[in-house]
């Protein structure tokens, strides 16, 4: 009779330590990735003299064949707009101003890319924002 009740409590035990082992490994709930949708197509860019662009964007998200122009607005700023270091647009062009504010389309990248670009004004460097561009569309 004593061998029984310790195989009856080694088998409780076996099952309350099979029970624990499950609620910590798999029965978690799986995570779903987290996407953002965010809207394409053509940009115009306001030339603010503070802000650089206005309203005052930091990130620029652009998706491939996009246009951006900068606009001086009613007061006639005199801008320029100078990549930094890539550009994201076809044929490679890095310097926008009065004289030419639109790009060309934006060209596809795989990756999700930042392109930094400095905004001047009237001959001051008001802003460094961003364009950001490829990924999955």
């Amino acid at each position: 009779m004593t061998s029984t009740q310790v195989r009856y409590v080694g088998g409780i035990c076996f099952v309350l330590v099979l029970l624990l082992a499950f609620e910590v490994t798999g029965c978690q709930k799986k995570r779903e990735p987290k996407a953002v949708t965010l809207d394409c197509g053509n940009q115009t860019l306001a030339i603010d003299p503070t802000d650089g662009t206005a309203p005052p964007k930091k990130a620029i998200y652009v998706c491939p064949g996009d246009i951006i122009t900068w606009d001086p607005g009613s007061k006639p700023y005199q801008f320029k707009v100078h990549f930094t270091k890539k550009s994201p647009f076809i044929g490679g062009g890095k310097d926008f101003d009065n004289s030419n504010p639109k790009s060309q389309p934006v060209k596809g990248d795989i990756n999700l890319t930042v392109y930094e670009y400095d905004v001047i004004v009237d001959g001051k460097k008001v802003d460094d924002p961003q364009v950001i561009g490829g990924g999955g569309h």
